[in-house]
């Protein structure tokens, strides 16, 4: 259970094995985990508050994935019982996307994420799997592309490695190195292959490690990429527009082609 943060994501704020944090209901694991359900208090007494009896899905997205809301009767009066906590889970071991199309607006992406380390220092292993699981979650930066374009340049890689970290008490750095294979950017698309270095801080909060991600790029796995094109692709050819949006229909679908070319080029 917990508190959903932005829908056209499909984010929510939970606990889980490795703290509080910010999580996809739409990934894999949690999809294994069955079908989500959200509630929301209806407060009585209070006019404009209370729900009637078929209440309407909190926004468009939710509407688009048929899943219903369920209103919660809430006495004014009802307090939390005292040391109740949420169960812990395990983490997923990636931040899958869906395949379906969001609403045609950019996607807000999370600027850090905690790193699951075991001992009192992350090793590079586990940094690098909270970056992997970072950059699959960053995949929901091209839902709705080329419509909506990422308010950040998206490269899409083959490889990413962990060259170094530096620690120092509680901060460090993170060097990688990228193997990048399309530039997604504004309104242009570039397929290049170029390795680029990415750095991110790390610092150590009362939760635990926290890595910092690069706030001008984001980098997104080539498979992630693909499956979410594709997607995409297949629902604007089988949802046809009206006539006099046809054209941009069809532009939209060249240019993800066209995106798709370079991640499939093996030159």
């Amino acid at each position: 259970m917990g508190i959903v943060t932005d829908a056209a994501v499909h984010s929510f704020y939970s606990s889980v094995s490795s703290g509080l944090r910010t999580e996809y209901y739409d990934s894999e694991y949690w999809k294994a985990q069955g079908r989500p359900r959200f509630y929301r208090y209806v407060l009585t007494g209070h006019a404009g508050l209370t729900a009637d009896n078929a209440p309407a899905p909190f926004n468009d997205e939710v509407a688009q994935t048929g899943v219903a809301v369920v209103p919660v009767r809430k006495e004014i009066a009802d307090a939390p019982t005292a040391g109740a906590s949420l169960p812990a889970r395990a983490v997923s071991p990636a931040l899958s996307t869906s395949t379906t199309p969001s609403l045609n607006h950019p996607v807000a992406l999370p600027s850090s994420i905690m790193v699951v380390a075991a001992g009192n220092w992350p090793t590079e292993a586990e940094i690098g799997e909270a970056i992997s699981e970072f950059n699959s979650g960053a995949g929901n930066l091209l839902r709705g592309w080329p419509a909506a374009n990422p308010k950040r340049v998206v490269m899409v890689y083959d490889q990413l490695r962990v060259k170094r970290v530096d620690l120092k008490r509680d901060r460090g750095q993170v060097n990688a190195e990228v193997e990048g294979r399309l530039s997604i950017g504004g309104r242009q698309t570039e397929g290049l292959r170029r390795t680029e270095k990415m750095v991110c801080e790390l610092r150590h909060t009362p939760q635990g490690w926290q890595l910092q991600m690069p706030a001008n790029r984001a980098y997104v796995p080539r498979d992630v990429a693909v499956r979410i094109l594709a997607g995409q692709l297949a629902f604007l050819t089988q949802n046809q527009s009206a006539p006099n949006d046809l054209d941009r229909s069809l532009l939209q679908q060249s240019e993800i082609v066209r995106a798709l070319g370079f991640l499939f080029d093996a030159h």
